[in-house]
């Protein structure tokens, strides 16, 4: 403890690493094989402000998991960058376990999302690595013989140097990919954002860039940023580029295949 009170002395951050060591995320993923009540018991032990968040009281005043959030309190819950928003995060994916073998898994692909913008940011980064593949030889046998395609695991994109990247899609997965590359990727593009005045270099707008980041749209991101002759301004803009560009490319394919 004395240890740990002299790094965050010496750092002197917001949110110093013993709150970070001594998190309900560590009672959360502690257990192997997780529970409801498991689960809900390490979400409760969140700050307050989460915790009017995620649950609501009973007339004994008993905690009780409210069944659903509103699309705009989870959308401003993965645009935050902090341990609490990733701990409920990575409880959606332990409490929900069922697929449909033709969707995307979008409980595991924000989660997998929010590790890579911390990845790259403070605290979090220094140990996001060997989170990633803790969590993975902890949890990846609740999905086991699960219908997937390729597609729901990596996402394949060239990006601005010509080199094969493969996005990982998922944050808990039993051939988990190694995420090195894909955090070097968020960074550049990132910096790229930066240097083009998408973004301005704050953490507020670092943390804006990563939430705005779609995996499925990631090519067109990467080809407009680092190849375009009038680039966006405004995230609102780059939008609406990415969907041109996907809308044009679908149109392409469509001809190509009537042609056949």
């Amino acid at each position: 403890m004395n240890t740990v009170d002299d790094i965050d002395r010496r750092i002197g951050t917001d949110f110093g690493f013993k709150a970070l060591l001594c998190h309900p995320l560590w009672q959360l993923i502690d257990n192997r094989h997780p529970t409801t009540q498991s689960v809900n018991e390490a979400l409760s032990n969140l700050p307050a402000h989460y915790v009017n968040i995620l649950f609501k009281e009973d007339e004994f005043g008993n905690l009780i998991k409210k069944p659903s959030l509103p699309k705009k309190v989870m959308r401003s819950l993965i645009k935050k960058t902090d341990i609490h928003a990733f701990t409920w995060l990575i409880a959606r994916c332990l409490q929900d376990t069922a697929m449909d073998g033709e969707t995307l898994d979008m409980n595991q692909l924000e989660a997998i999302k929010y590790l890579l913008k911390l990845a790259n940011m403070a605290p979090f980064n220094g140990i996001a690595i060997d989170f990633y593949r803790h969590i993975n030889d902890q949890f990846w046998p609740l999905y086991f013989d699960k219908p997937l395609n390729v597609y729901h695991y990596i996402w394949p994109v060239i990006a601005s140097n010509g080199q094969r990247c493969y996005l990982p899609m998922r944050l808990l997965a039993e051939d988990s990919l190694k995420i090195e590359k894909a955090i070097d990727l968020y960074k550049g593009l990132h910096e790229q954002a930066c240097l083009i005045g998408l973004v301005p270099r704050t953490q507020i707008g670092e943390a804006e860039f990563y939430a705005f980041i779609c995996h499925t749209e990631m090519q067109p991101l990467i080809d407009i940023l680092f190849d375009c002759d009038h680039p966006p301004t405004t995230l609102t803009e780059l939008k609406h580029q990415i969907f041109e560009r996907t809308l044009f490319k679908s149109v392409q394919s469509k001809q190509h295949s009537d042609h056949l």
